[in-house]
């Protein structure tokens, strides 16, 4: 191999590791400390055939990746994935707000992140299904949109 190929191949491994550590090292937790404000436009999932496991009483949201559609005042539009919890509490339409310092965005009028997150998780422990679930379709309905 000549030594101008053995650059370019250094010179693609460094990239690759540069874009590497960008996407799931630095790109997370800059945006950690980002602040934005915006409106919920879409509440929607997406099947991960990689989280799959059989087991009878597995809660069926664990299958999928949720996201919320946030149209902000800059201009701009977000895709944030969220945990089911705190996606299940949105309500398209509504104001959504970014705190610095958080993980996830927050709808305007439902107070602190860590409340919402306990009422679901204690929500879906009481609602429980006792015998084996029933696969839903792959597009299941999202929320109910919001009124006019």
């Amino acid at each position: 191999m000549s030594r101008k190929a053995k650059k370019f191949v250094a010179a693609l491994l460094v990239l690759a590791v540069a874009s590497a550590a960008w996407e799931w090292v630095v790109k997370p937790r800059t945006t950690r400390y980002q602040s934005w404000a915006g409106t919920l436009e879409d509440a929607y999932r997406l099947y991960d055939p990689t989280k799959y496991t059989y087991e009878p009483h597995r809660a069926e949201h664990k299958d999928y990746n949720h996201f919320w559609r946030i149209a902000c005042d800059d201009g701009e539009t977000r895709e944030v994935k969220m945990p089911y919890a705190l996606w299940a509490a949105g309500r398209i339409g509504e104001e959504v707000v970014k705190v610095s310092g958080e993980l996830w965005p927050r709808m305007v009028n439902q107070g602190d992140v860590g409340d919402v997150l306990q009422h679901v998780e204690a929500d879906e422990r009481d609602n429980a299904p006792l015998g084996p679930s029933t696969p839903e379709p792959t597009e299941a309905p999202m929320a109910p949109p919001a009124p006019q």
